[in-house]
């Protein structure tokens, strides 16, 4: 067996996984000072953004959590 037809081996065992998660764009603020909201899509190691068309104020956000403020949300 040759190295490239182990990787191609390899490559089929590996499960193709793909993760969805919402995040706040903060590298290109809005011209309002707002930041826009995303879909982050990460598949096969390749990731790609979607707008929501949805932008939020740079204090209404916590980016450890990666979610809107607690106290926003009550």
């Amino acid at each position: 067996m040759r190295h490239s037809e182990s990787i191609i081996v390899f490559y089929n065992v590996l499960p193709k996984m793909t993760t969805v998660e919402v995040v706040c764009y903060k590298y290109k603020p809005l011209r309002n000072g707002e930041l826009p909201l995303k879909i982050r899509v990460t598949k096969d190691r390749k990731v790609r953004y979607v707008s929501l068309g949805v932008s939020t104020k740079l204090e209404h956000w916590d980016f450890k959590k990666n979610q809107p403020k607690h106290d926003l949300l009550q």
